[in-house]
Formats: C-alpha cells, sequence, structure tokens
C-alpha cells in the first residue's frame, strides 16, 4: 500500500563491510618534538670577490719580477760554473814572427768539427784538403795580432775574411810556421789534459765514483 508507513516495517541498510580510506599528511609538520637535520660539516666558504683589472695587472706583472729575479741568480752562478769549464783544457801561445806577434789559442770540440766539415766539402784531392784544413783551423786559432784583436786589425771577425787573410796576405812560410806553433800547442795541451797513462785513467774513473 502505498504510503504506508510503519517503523516496524523500516529497512534499515546493513552496515558497509568498506573500510574508511586513512588520511595521510605529506611531510611532518614542524612542531614540537620535531628535531631539524642539522649539517655537522664545515661552513660555507664565502665567496671570493672577484678581482679588478688593475688588482690583477699588478699580480701578474709580480709574479713575472720574481721570476726573473731567481732566473737571474741561477743564471749567475750557472754563468760562473760555464765559464770554469770552457776554460778547462783551453791553452794560448804568442808567436814571434819578423817583429810582429800572433795569438793562437787551441779549438774547441765545435770549432775543431766545423773546420773538419768545411775542408772536407770544398777539397778534393789530398793536397787540397791538407792546405785547406791548415786555413781553416788557424783561422779559428788566431785571435790576435799584436795584442789587438782581428776586428781591430782586419775590420772585420768573420771567418771568411780571417780565411782571405790568411790565403791571400801572408806569405807561406808565415802560414807554415803559425801552422806548426798551433799542433804543438794542441799537443801540449793533450799531454797536459788528456789521459796518457793507466794510472792516469784509473784517477779519473776513481774521481767519477765520487
Amino acid at each position: 500500500m502505498s504510503g504506508f508507513d510503519s517503523p516496524n516495517f523500516k529497512k534499515t541498510s546493513p552496515p558497509s563491510s568498506q573500510k574508511p580510506l586513512r588520511e595521510f599528511t605529506v611531510g611532518a609538520p614542524e612542531g614540537e618534538g620535531f628535531v631539524r637535520q642539522q649539517n655537522f660539516g664545515p661552513p660555507p666558504l664565502p665567496v671570493q670577490q672577484e678581482m679588478s683589472q688593475a688588482e690583477l695587472e699588478d699580480t701578474i706583472r709580480e709574479a713575472r719580477r720574481q721570476k726573473l729575479a731567481a732566473i737571474n741568480k741561477i743564471g749567475d752562478e750557472a754563468k760562473k760554473r760555464i765559464e770554469i769549464l770552457a776554460n778547462i783544457g783551453r791553452l794560448t801561445r804568442d808567436v814571434e814572427i819578423g817583429g810582429f806577434s800572433f795569438s793562437l789559442k787551441t779549438l774547441k770540440s765545435k770549432e775543431t768539427k766545423e773546420a773538419a766539415l768545411a775542408t772536407f766539402s770544398t777539397a778534393i784531392t789530398q793536397l787540397e784538403a791538407s792546405y785547406e784544413a791548415r786555413k781553416q783551423q788557424l783561422a779559428r786559432s788566431i785571435f790576435k795580432i799584436d795584442g789587438e784583436d782581428l776586428e781591430v786589425i782586419l775590420g772585420s771577425r768573420d771567418l771568411e775574411d780571417v780565411m782571405r787573410f790568411i790565403e791571400d796576405k801572408l806569405e807561406d812560410i808565415v802560414v807554415e810556421k803559425l801552422w806548426n806553433e798551433f799542433v804543438a800547442l794542441k799537443e801540449e795541451s793533450r799531454i797536459k789534459y788528456g789521459i796518457n797513462t793507466v794510472k792516469e785513467a784509473e784517477e779519473v774513473a776513481e774521481d767519477l765514483k765520487k
């Protein structure tokens, strides 16, 4: 019957078996009992201020000055050592000929090599080689005439000009005399500074071990 309403016949909906949804809060709220994460590392370094252009230039200039000072200091000591080493075995001799004095010197290894290469690059026969070798070595050995540098006497220190002077201006007897004196000077240097005996070789070996 429509409209019938009785409390005895009211249907009640059965309780739902579905559990209520839980609510979650993302992120822990700050409040009592909340401990913040502590950073126990060193405090962050302050941001360095950029150098001005003038300060940068001053810094670079000072660094260059210190570098040059160090180089010059080392260079002075090295220069003294090189000068001492360069003069080991160097002998000189004054040769008197016709009232003039010719100053000769022994040659360095580089000078001897250059003279030998120049000799064999131009000479054809054995005879030509002997004359060329004499000229090449004397041109490097003569360094003064009457106590004056060759540049003062000849107006030039160029090797070609010295060889031309020896070949064109000096008599052969003078060149021969200078050559013999030069050979004798080389032999004197070899005897004085060379290793000529077994005892000297042993002494050099002992020095190298120190």
